[in-house]
């Protein structure tokens, strides 16, 4: 299937809500420094997330995500990249 959005918001909204349809205990892990509009679409779609902390150049601390990927092992993990 095609799907076209007028924003990123819109697209990312979508792709929560199709992930949340197909795995009910996912859990969404987001940068700790991230635009509202993350947080928002992830509030409006009501699931589970978590923040994952970020190194000294934005990107996700790799220790931090290991320790989230151990705490959340028998969840079904969707990772949120965002720069």
């Amino acid at each position: 299937n095609l799907y076209f959005f007028n924003s990123g918001r819109a697209a990312l909204y979508f792709s929560i809500l199709f992930v949340k349809s197909r795995y009910k205990d996912a859990v969404f892990l987001a940068p700790a420094f991230t635009c509202p509009s993350v947080v928002n679409a992830l509030v409006k779609a009501r699931v589970f997330f978590d923040f994952v902390d970020l190194d000294e150049s934005l990107d996700f601390d790799l220790d931090d995500l290991k320790f989230m990927v151990k705490k959340y092992i028998h969840k079904k993990i969707v990772l949120i990249p965002t720069s």
